[in-house]
């Protein structure tokens, strides 16, 4: 299968140290056995360049057949304050692709919010850079029906701090609170309260 489709990973550094390098690895893996099955999956251990800052940096691996690009910055994380429901039972997106045009269509659908959540087929999914975690006062939660299985979300559930969940439309105003995580977010860094949704 030949594809000029290109993928990205966004890492994060700090600390003197790769997080969730492992996490990163296995969704290249999964990437090139897909798309590029005769050949050998990215090492990103080999690729990453040598950084030494303790602030957060994030690092952009762009990846293609026989293209790769990596890039950072240090990462400022942007202020969300209210998130806008938008429904899309068409959307796809269960690779990281570098190409987000259908996404960025619907985030322009926010109206007055800083992000949306989008809805496929009535369930709750994932916002426009993130997956979303839900507290409802004892646990936290997360969507099965994730459009992108992250490297942040996937860490969490090995470490049962998150547990997969159906979570429909209807459901939400059941939780408390709603984090947005991604390789970069930690789990309450940025953090509303339900109410902060707009159906």
């Amino acid at each position: 299968m030949r594809t000029d489709k290109k993928f990205i990973e966004s890492i994060r550094f700090q600390g003197g140290t790769y997080h969730l390098l492992s996490y990163h690895q296995q969704r290249v893996n999964r990437t090139f056995q897909q798309f590029f099955p005769e050949k050998s999956p990215l090492n990103l251990e080999e690729i990453l360049p040598a950084l030494s800052y303790d602030d957060r940096c994030k690092v952009r691996v762009v990846y293609g057949e026989n293209t790769l690009d990596v890039a950072y910055a240090l990462y400022q994380p942007r202020p969300i304050h209210s998130i806008q429901l938008v429904t899309h039972d068409a959307i796809a997106y269960g690779y990281k692709y570098a190409d987000r045009d259908e996404l960025t269509s619907i985030f322009q659908q926010r109206k007055q919010c800083d992000d949306i959540i989008i809805v496929k087929n009535d369930q709750v999914t994932d916002s426009y850079y993130a997956n979303i975690a839900l507290f409802d006062g004892l646990e936290w939660i997360t969507p099965e029906s994730c459009l992108l299985p992250g490297v942040k979300r996937q860490s969490l559930i090995d470490q049962h701090i998150l547990r997969k969940k159906k979570v429909t439309i209807r459901d939400l105003q059941q939780f408390q609170s709603i984090s947005l995580i991604n390789a970069m977010l930690d789990l309450g860094e940025i953090q509303l309260p339900i109410s902060k949704i707009h159906f």
